[in-house]
């Protein structure tokens, strides 16, 4: 964890470069975010930028992904059901203009299309079934067959997205613990959560060895690798 007097001295370091280049920082669109558990942030966890206090908030988008302060992903999850709905729209056009689209193409357009906005950035949250998504998926086929059970996702040959997000986790989470250069700043990460998860804190990486252990895998989690 770098300090903020730290932090203030690295970004006393950036505003002169830019000062120096003549170019400006858009304050606007530039916040703190400080990941806590619960309660008031510090007085002195205060940033300036040329002077000009870094403004604080709880909730930052980055890369397309909102992050909180407490670090929950409710408030990013309720967004991606959002952003595939606009995409199904995007489809049911295709379908109107088209008219009738075979079956298949269809569930090329959603894993094309939709499957994307649902599945994004879900290394970091998938490690549980998450209902909203599923819901996505499964009003897909109401509208495609005009059914949607689980029954239906065989007879298809297809399965449930939770398959698909689970398996992603579980690459990442692999890549990271089987790097062995302790410097690189994913595996200083997962390092601290994976000691969190021994001191019985939840996090992610208590997330994925709870997800190995339910399906069976305990032994990968004990090993931290295949």
């Amino acid at each position: 964890m770098i300090p903020f007097g730290r932090l203030q001295q690295q970004l006393n370091v950036l505003s002169d470069l830019y000062s120096k280049y003549m170019l400006n920082v858009n304050l606007s669109k530039t916040n703190v975010i400080v990941f806590r558990n619960g309660g008031h942030t510090r007085g002195n966890a205060k940033l300036y930028l040329n002077h000009i206090q870094v403004q604080p908030c709880i909730y930052y988008k980055y890369l397309g992904i909102v992050f909180s302060s407490s670090l929950i992903w409710s408030v990013p999850l309720k967004r991606l059901p959002r952003q595939a709905s606009k995409a199904m729209s995007v489809v049911r056009n295709i379908q109107h203009l088209c008219g009738c689209v075979p079956v298949e193409v269809c569930f090329i357009l959603f894993y094309k299309i939709i499957a994307p906005s649902l599945l994004y950035g879900s290394k970091m949250w998938s490690y549980e079934v998450r209902k909203d998504i599923e819901d996505i998926h499964v009003n897909v086929y109401k509208y495609v067959m005009g059914v949607a059970n689980f029954a239906t996702f065989g007879e298809c040959g297809r399965l449930p997205l939770s398959v698909m997000y689970m398996t992603l986790c579980i690459k990442y989470w692999l890549r990271i613990a089987q790097v062995y250069d302790g410097k690189r700043y994913p595996k200083c990460c997962y390092d601290i959560l994976y000691q969190l998860g021994v001191a019985d804190r939840h996090t992610w990486a208590t997330g994925v060895k709870n997800m190995l252990y339910r399906f069976g895998f305990g032994h990968v989690w004990l090993s931290q690798g295949i």
